[in-house]
């Protein structure tokens, strides 16, 4: 996964890069993984699944990962403001 990050950014790119993705995972477990919210834990599950699977390849740098938030983020708005108050 870190092939990208080298390739734009060389081999210090590539060790600041590693470490603010990690500092962003981990940001995202504690706000998102801890909560009651089904929106927040659906962002968690986007997260969770990316970093399982950057054994394989990196898919924080896909932009699918960028357009299921979109999409996550305009479900709920939409959700939330058809509720009958």
């Amino acid at each position: 996964y870190i092939t990208d990050f080298y390739i734009d950014f060389g081999y210090v790119g590539a060790i600041i890069a590693s470490f603010i993705l990690g500092c962003l995972i981990f940001f995202f477990y504690k706000k998102y993984g801890m909560s009651n919210d089904p929106l927040l834990i659906g962002f968690y599950v986007l997260i969770a699944y990316a970093t399982f699977m950057m054994f394989f390849s990196n898919h924080f740098v896909n932009g699918y990962l960028l357009n299921y938030f979109i999409t996550l983020v305009g479900f709920s708005y939409f959700l939330r403001k058809s509720k009958v108050k």
